[in-house]
């Protein structure tokens, strides 16, 4: 018999161990896993989880962590020595159920298996044709959607992201499903402070959008959050799967969203090579309303810069890595394999 003393210590490795070995089956048997895991028992079990917590305004996932945040500082002060242990071991079946309930998907075969890509790292002359195609698509969609002071507002239903992924569901017989409606998050400027625009909620299955983001951001970002709630882990599988389900949404609004996210995550990566000049010289392409996107974007996010942006990114960087997640730019790389397969 444990001592009870003992036992969240046990329970902590125990459930630890557990999770690298399901880890390991998942990459013996990636198939297995797949139709097993991601589009069996996780995917019932979100769309029940999701559409349970659909019938609250408010998100849960949020409400959850604030509460586990005040019982890990509450144990933390009432524990001392003893408590930082006990914290250690409480954040450790925390992330154990976070994998079961959905981390496991970090495992997944890539996006690209289910889409026929073959993805690789491009080249400078790629990118560059890459953001050339992109900023036609772009400016044509910005010509279908309404603005206000010069910049883009989202006009029609934002809640209405199934609709994409229904027509997703319908090529390519992916993504498919019935699920709850994302969530605006209350601690706004919180999130605003750290650059985060959206959270998933594994443990509720509510995706959670950042509502004081501009219409341009926030619209890619529901379709983001509602990717990782498919089931989708890796950040630059999930942008590019939040993409297809904007660009083939029957609403203008995400169309051009998904337009613009794609052209600003090339023209990152093409600052990342040093490409400034060539950016520079190429501006006069971009439509007058686009930049005017671009720039309000840019100042939305410098006015509420935190010292929680960079504690936010580091941490989220330490995350990523442990579970080789994907830099969110990398989607270039599985844009330019669509592009160049249609």
């Amino acid at each position: 018999m444990w001592n009870k003393k003992y036992r969240i210590y046990h329970v902590s490795i125990g459930s630890f161990i557990l999770i690298l070995i399901l880890r390991g089956l998942a990459r013996l048997f990636p198939a297995a896993f797949l139709s097993v895991y991601t589009n069996g028992v996780n995917k019932w079990m979100i769309q029940l989880l999701s559409y349970l917590f659909n019938f609250f305004r408010l998100s849960i996932f949020e409400l959850l962590v604030y509460s586990l945040i005040l019982g890990l500082i509450w144990q933390l002060v009432r524990g001392g020595k003893q408590g930082i242990l006990r914290v250690g071991a409480s954040l450790v079946i925390i992330y154990s159920v976070f994998m079961i309930m959905w981390g496991l998907n970090y495992d997944r075969p890539s996006v690209a298996d289910d889409f026929g890509l073959k993805v690789a790292s491009l080249s400078d002359h790629q990118l560059k044709a890459l953001y050339l195609e992109l900023i036609g698509l772009a400016n044509d969609a910005r010509g279908d959607v309404v603005e206000a002071n010069g910049v883009f507002i989202a006009s029609g239903d934002e809640y209405e992201i199934h609709l994409g992924y229904d027509e997703l569901f319908r090529q390519y017989n992916v993504f498919g499903g019935y699920y709850g409606r994302w969530k605006p998050v209350m601690s706004t400027r919180l999130l605003s402070g750290a650059r985060i625009a959206g959270i998933y909620g594994a443990f509720t299955g509510e995706p959670n959008v950042n509502g004081e983001i501009p219409a341009v951001a926030r619209l890619f970002t529901i379709a983001h959050e509602a990717a990782h709630q498919r089931g989708v882990a890796h950040e630059d599988q999930t942008n590019f799967v939040a993409f297809l389900a904007c660009v083939m949404h029957p609403d203008p609004d995400f169309r051009y969203s998904g337009y613009f996210n794609a052209l600003k995550y090339v023209r990152e990566a093409l600052h990342e090579e040093g490409q400034e000049l060539w950016l520079r010289e190429h501006d006069h392409l971009l439509n007058e309303g686009f930049v005017r996107d671009f720039n309000h974007l840019s100042a939305f996010w410098e006015g509420r810069e935190t010292w929680l942006d960079e504690l936010f990114s580091h941490s989220n960087d330490l995350f990523m890595n442990f579970h080789n997640s994907g830099e969110y730019v990398a989607v270039v790389d599985f844009l330019y394999a669509y592009f160049k397969d249609r």
